[in-house]
């Protein structure tokens, strides 16, 4: 949910007006040194272990924190399944449980029933 799937990316983005990341340039740090430094984190960067029918994500169309365009969108291409839409974001989830509804309704037909997945 609300996934932060480029660690480089974020920090690149979120800190263009940033002094440390000046410092950082002035240095020699690029976002292709940062996205090479943080490759072993990244969930694109190898095959998912989950089948395909218990993949879900669930992304904010107006998420400041973790921009949808790059971060949701290239874990779903990455996944192979849909993203679970709602209209906020990361601090304002309008419209979440809907999605989590998706999820939970998905995986009760699957077996999968119990607390953890209820709001």
């Amino acid at each position: 949910m609300i996934p932060a799937v480029s660690m480089s990316k974020l920090m690149w983005r979120h800190g263009e007006s940033s002094p440390v990341r000046a410092r950082a340039t002035k240095a020699g740090i690029t976002e292709d040194l940062l996205t090479d430094a943080f490759e072993v984190h990244a969930p694109t960067t190898r095959p998912p272990r989950v089948p395909q029918d218990r993949r879900f994500i669930i992304a904010g169309r107006g998420d400041r924190i973790t921009p949808p365009e790059e971060q949701a969108e290239a874990l779903a291409d990455h996944w192979e399944v849909p993203i679970l839409w709602f209209e906020g974001g990361h601090l304002a989830q309008i419209g979440r449980s809907d999605a989590l509804r998706t999820v939970r309704r998905s995986l009760g037909a699957l077996g999968f029933e119990g607390r953890a997945f209820r709001s």
